[in-house]
């Protein structure tokens, strides 16, 4: 089992889920926002991104797995321990599962927040939100944010 991920880590995926919520309920968007939730893939894979954006139909209440067609967008908040996975091997493993819009949340050294968008097989950075520069994300629906704002304590 892995440990917990740190303060800082839950802070920054908490924000990022109220911010999405908030923006899904502005867009009038048919989606639901969760948190560490298992996402099924092809092949019986399964991942537990830190926030998922989904179609509302398919969360029920008993709902354990989410199928990834019903994925609208993942976000991965990249500790230090998972730093490689979350840059190199989730995002294949996702763009495969055709999930339309990965977020790679940095937080190490300067935060930052890149956003992809899936275009023949693969994730094209569309959006790059460097701390301290508020910005204006639009997948997979508009979200203002800095992502110096992610992980402090008074945000």
């Amino acid at each position: 089992m892995s440990p917990a991920p740190g303060a800082g880590h839950r802070r920054a995926s908490c924000r990022l889920h109220r911010a999405l919520a908030q923006a899904a309920i502005a867009a009038g968007a048919d989606a639901e926002v969760l948190e560490a939730v298992n996402v099924a893939l092809p092949g019986g894979k399964l991942l537990v991104p830190d926030v998922v954006v989904v179609a509302a139909g398919a969360v029920g209440e008993t709902t354990t797995r989410i199928p990834c067609e019903a994925v609208l967008a993942v976000v991965e908040v990249v500790s230090p321990s998972t730093v490689s996975i979350d840059r190199a091997v989730r995002p294949v493993v996702y763009a495969e599962a055709g999930i339309p819009v990965y977020w790679w949340v940095g937080l190490q050294g300067t935060p930052k927040v890149v956003v992809g968008s899936l275009s023949r097989g693969r994730y094209v950075t569309r959006t790059t939100l460097v701390a301290g520069t508020p910005g204006r994300i639009t997948r997979p629906f508009a979200v203002e944010l800095d992502p110096a704002h992610l992980t402090s304590r008074t945000a």
